[in-house]
């Protein structure tokens, strides 16, 4: 056996050697092959590159002297000598191609005598790049070499020259390199072969004779171990190792120590091992397979607050409880019947009836005799686990709640641009669902454009690690497009790594409906400052105009044709001030309280007759109307004009229905409506049927002079007329319209609280001529002051006149008791208006009577302040007889009675 051994060990040694021998002769050969050929292929290829170079520098040179010939002469070389340049160096050895071409790449000459390729085209990259970068170019192919040079003239780019060589004459010498190469390699490999087959046979006799000598050395070690091993067997674990070795025998041994000193450490006693689990501080027990207390450690009897002795026999249900009663059964069962481990939560029940969160592993044991299998319960306490659970839910209970309840949607995404949390708010807007968004990305859920812009503000935010943000029209889940402030941000992990984006949706619609209504409001106070200014300068005009006409006629005593037609040109200027002026809300209004319903009775028959038999009127009111507070005259007139412009959106006829009704804005209502206070109101609405206004129009039909009528039709000043009434009367008006369906107009006016009077001028009151009373007259337009001082001194008054309240102060110091009236314009230059002078002139004669005159009257900044201190106002332009009336009324009252002549 032994003898066997040392043989089959020896025999194997020497195979193997052998075997070794053979692969790697041959592994010599093949890499002697592989490095052979490779140095040929290297030695090929580096004189295949050198030889290219060298032709393709010589290529570059002949480019180069050709585009540096062609230079500077370019615009005075004629064709012949062009083509005999080409020619020359199509004619060198190798020259495939020599051309001439413009900075469209096309052929200018190729040196034939009948130009063939002329207007040719040329591909190829060393053309393209050369008319791009202005450089020469070289492109080395597998038949030839293209190089092409610009031809430039400073910086202007003439052309260029192109130049292709053969590569024929360089593959010639490579073949004649490549086959001296093979000859050297073929007699490289025999003189190797032979030295391998000396080695190898060396090599051979030396491993006969090394593995005599090894199998006796190994066989040696190996029977020592084998008695031991049989030691061991025996029961005898007390063993030596005769012999120390680092080989695989000597791991051998060292592995049978260690067997043996295990094997010895396993008879450790029961009692040594009871003691360690009784020492262990988690709580552990063990059952029996009826479920009840074997055993237990003292931790366990620690937590469960029991002794031993009372815990022996008891049930498992006694003290550990779970969420499910029946699931300590299932475990059970499951253990006995797969002999497996399972691991759950539950509850460890305690004496005083408190428990404690614990994590319970259960997993089967081998039970004593007549007991097959034992089960061992241990238990970890998970009490500060649970809390921080607990507190974690908590905290995302209350994250949940704030972005649930949050006005803005917020939505989260990964780095793949999929939703993995997203809010209610952005359900309610966009009608998607958290389910139905999770995984998906912007592509699968949103409209292709719409996408595209998320994707784009998503890569900002990755390439930049910071916030961005833009406004978005986003339409919503109703149809309706909503303007949505889109906030984005990187989301940062623990490591400060980007993990996802978040995004915050806010819309902004009504925000930015409200800045409308706010710009709307400001554009048309300013184009009510300007109507009012140009309506206050025509009135001055007119009044220039008006006055010197009645004084013309009354110097011819006749009534003039030519001089009435002034008169009622002027009068009808008049009126289209008037008009200017109720835009600009600086008319005088007469407000009184009004029966809105009765009003609008009392016109059926006017409007019936103005828009003719084709349109029906149609009315309709509440029942207990309230009564509204505003000038009764400026209300027909608007809904006269309102009437009007129904009848021409209805030309083949239609209906035309006015309502009224009571209403109350809110807050809420009056916010979104430009200028609107909270507060009751008398609605007056007028809807028609015709052919309505389209978006782009309505936004502007509030604004004097637009009209969509034709030259001649309407002065566009009707419904500015309307929103300047309803806006000095304390009131508001909307307007809504549809192409095609027809128009609302809804004029809301205040609710009257208390009667509001003010004195009308009787008309028929007999006009009276001056009797030498002294007037003080203050106008800073010098027409319409000469005027007035002709017109006054016509009536048969005295007058001293000036030109601004400083003069007027100075001519009241010297002629203040003799000064009957004074009669001053309420916008004055040089700095102080008129209601000024006049409050310094009654500080320094009280009993001063005063008549002011103006082209318009700004009531909240002007006129209320000036009816209440007592004056009285006339309106520009004024009539000789209106001036006379106006007079006689300040100078023969007894009190200060304010009106409005």
């Amino acid at each position: 056996m032994k003898l066997g051994l040392k043989a089959n060990y020896a025999l194997t040694l020497v195979i193997l050697t052998i075997s070794i021998v053979v692969l790697l002769t041959g592994a010599l050969l093949f890499e002697y092959r592989n490095t052979s050929d490779e140095m040929r292929q290297s030695g090929y290829d580096v004189a295949r590159i050198a030889l290219v170079s060298q032709l393709e520098k010589q290529a570059r040179g002949m480019a180069a002297y050709l585009a540096e010939n062609l230079a500077n002469p370019m615009y005075k070389l004629d064709v012949d000598e062009i083509k005999e340049l080409v020619a020359s160096a199509a004619a060198q050895k190798g020259v495939l191609q020599a051309v001439v071409f413009d900075p469209e790449r096309r052929v200018l000459h190729d040196g034939t005598e009948t130009l063939e390729n002329y207007g040719l085209l040329l591909q190829g990259q060393a053309t393209l790049r050369t008319v791009e970068t202005h450089e020469i170019i070289a492109v080395v192919g597998k038949e030839a070499i293209d190089v092409s040079a610009p031809v430039m003239v400073g910086a202007q780019l003439l052309g260029g020259i192109k130049v292709r060589l053969s590569l024929e004459a360089v593959q010639v010498d490579i073949n004649d390199l490549q086959e001296t190469l093979a000859k050297i390699s073929s007699d490289g490999m025999r003189s190797y072969l032979i030295a391998a087959a000396v080695a190898c046979s060396v090599l051979i006799v030396i491993s006969l004779l090394l593995s005599i000598r090894v199998a006796r050395g190994l066989t040696e070690p190996i029977e020592i171990l084998s008695g031991l091993t049989q030691r061991i067997g025996g029961g005898h674990y007390e063993i030596e190792i005769p012999f120390e070795r680092r080989d695989e025998i000597g791991e051998l041994a060292s592995s049978l120590t260690r067997m043996a000193g295990e094997l010895k450490d396993t008879t450790v006693s029961k009692d040594y091992v009871d003691n360690i689990l009784k020492n262990m501080l988690d709580p552990l027990v063990v059952f029996g397979k009826n479920g009840k207390v074997r055993g237990a450690n003292a931790a366990a009897c620690d937590v469960l607050q029991r002794d031993l002795s009372d815990l022996l026999g008891r049930h498992v249900d006694n003290f550990i409880w779970y969420d499910d009663r029946s699931e300590s059964r299932i475990s059970f069962e499951e253990i006995e019947r797969n002999g497996k481990s399972i691991s759950t939560e539950g509850l460890l029940r305690k004496k005083d009836r408190t428990s404690l969160p614990a994590l319970i592993s259960w997993s089967t044991m081998p039970g004593s005799a007549g007991d097959s299998q034992q089960l061992l319960c241990v238990a970890r306490d998970i009490s500060e686990r649970k809390e921080a659970e607990e507190a974690l839910r908590a905290s995302e209970e209350r994250f949940r709640s704030l972005i649930t309840n949050l006005p803005s949607a917020i939505f989260l995404k990964d780095l793949e641009d999929r939703f993995v949390l997203l809010n209610q708010r952005f359900t309610d807007w966009y009608g998607i669902t958290e389910d139905e968004a999770f995984g998906k990305t912007s592509k699968d859920l949103f409209s292709k454009k719409l996408a595209a812009v998320y994707i784009a503000e998503n890569g900002k935010v990755l390439e930049t690690r910071r916030p961005n943000e833009r406004e978005i029209d986003i339409p919503f889940a109703d149809g309706s497009e909503h303007a949505v402030i889109v906030t984005k941000f990187p989301v940062f992990g623990t490591e400060g790594s980007v993990t996802g984006i978040g995004t915050i949706h806010t819309d902004v619609t009504e925000q930015r409906k409200a800045e409308q209504n706010l710009q709307q409001a400001q554009k048309m106070e300013a184009i009510g400052q300007l109507t009012g200014g140009v309506a206050h300068d025509f009135n001055n005009l007119l009044a220039v105009i008006l006055g010197n006409a009645e004084l013309i006629q009354d110097q011819l005593g006749t009534d003039e044709s030519s001089t009435q037609a002034i008169m009622n040109a002027a009068a009808r200027g008049a009126e289209l001030t008037q008009r200017m002026l109720a835009f600009s809300r600086r008319q005088p209004l007469r407000p009184q309280i009004i029966d809105l319903e009765s009003l609008v009775k009392d016109m059926l028959d006017m409007l019936s007759r103005t828009l003719g038999e084709t349109i029906d009127v149609v009315t309709s009111t509440e029942t207990d109307m309230w009564r509204a507070v505003a000038d009764p005259a400026q209300v027909e007139s608007a809904i006269l004009n309102l009437a009007i412009n129904a009848r021409h959106a209805m030309p083949k006829g239609g209906v035309l229905k006015i309502e009224t009704k009571n209403t109350t804005l809110n807050d809420n209502l009056a916010d979104m409506e430009s200028e609107a206070k909270a507060g009751d109101y008398v609605l007056l609405s007028v809807r028609d049927s015709g052919s309505g206004i389209s978006p782009d129009i309505i936004q502007h039909v509030f604004e004097p002079f637009f009209t969509t009528k034709d030259v001649g039709e309407g002065s566009g000043l009707g419904l500015s007329m309307v929103y300047g009434f309803a806006k000095q009367s304390g009131g508001h008006v909307t307007i809504e319209s549809t192409v095609d369906q027809g128009t609302l107009v809804c004029l809301y006016l205040p609710r009257a609280a208390e009667m509001v009077q003010r004195n009308a001028v009787n008309q028929n009151e007999e006009i009276r001529q001056g009797q030498g009373e002294l007037v003080l007259l203050v106008e800073d337009n010098s027409d319409v002051r000469h005027l007035t001082d002709s017109l006054l001194q016509n009536l048969g008054y005295a007058v001293l006149s000036a030109e601004g309240g400083k003069e007027a102060l100075e001519i009241l110091k010297d002629n203040g008791t003799a000064i009957d009236l004074v009669l001053s314009d309420v916008v004055l230059a040089g700095g102080m208006s008129g209601p000024s002078f006049v409050e310094q002139a009654l500080v320094m004669h009280p009993a001063l009577k005063v008549l002011f005159m103006s082209g318009y009257t700004e009531t909240k900044i002007e006129g209320d302040s000036l009816l209440l201190s007592g004056a009285t106002l006339l309106n520009k332009p004024f009539r000789k007889q209106n001036l006379a009336r106006a007079l006689r009324g300040v100078l023969d009252k007894a009190g200060n009675e304010a009106q409005v002549v």
